[in-house]
C-alpha cells in the first residue's frame, strides 16, 4: 500500500510518515503542495497505482493541501478515490466543512496529540485495506 504525506512541518512530517510506515505503507514524503503533485504525477506517469492514502497540511507554501485536494479529486482512474485527510493548526468550523466540501475524507487539528492522530490514522488504513481487496478482486 501507497501512502504521501506533505507537509512543510518536518517533525509532523516525519510522525505521520512513521505512523504510516508501521501500519505497513510505502510513504512518498514531501514538503510542498508542489512536491505531491509532482510525486503523484510521477506515479501515475509510471504506471503504478497511486497512493490509497494522503495526508495533506493546509498551508502550505505554494500550492497548499486543499488546492492539492482538489486537482486529487480531478485525477482520472484510482487516484480520486484516494483516502485524503487534512492536517491543519486551526480548529475552526468552518474550515472542516470547506475541507469535506473540497472532498476531503478526514480533518486533522495538529496541536489536539499523538492518541486522535492514531485513531484517525487508523481508519485511513482501514479504508486502503478495503481499497486494495476490492481492486484485487474485481
Amino acid at each position: 500500500m501507497l501512502a504521501l504525506v506533505a507537509e512543510d512541518n518536518e517533525d509532523y512530517r516525519q510522525l505521520i510518515t512513521l505512523l504510516l510506515e508501521r501500519h505497513g505503507f510505502e510513504v512518498v514524503s514531501v514538503e510542498n503542495g508542489r512536491e505531491a503533485l509532482s510525486a503523484i504525477s510521477d506515479i501515475l506517469i509510471a504506471g503504478k497505482q497511486p497512493p490509497q492514502v494522503m495526508f495533506l497540511d493546509w498551508t502550505m507554501p505554494g500550492i497548499n493541501g486543499l488546492q492539492v485536494l482538489q486537482r486529487v479529486r480531478k485525477l482520472p482512474g484510482d487516484a480520486k478515490h484516494a483516502y485524503i485527510v487534512i492536517l491543519t493548526g486551526h480548529d475552526e468550523e468552518q474550515l472542516v466543512a470547506e475541507a469535506a466540501n473540497a472532498g476531503a475524507d478526514d480533518f486533522i487539528v495538529k496541536n489536539h496529540g499523538a492518541k486522535l492522530l492514531d485513531i484517525k490514522l487508523n481508519a485511513a488504513v482501514r479504508f486502503a485495506k478495503l481499497f486494495e481487496q476490492h481492486h484485487c478482486t474485481a
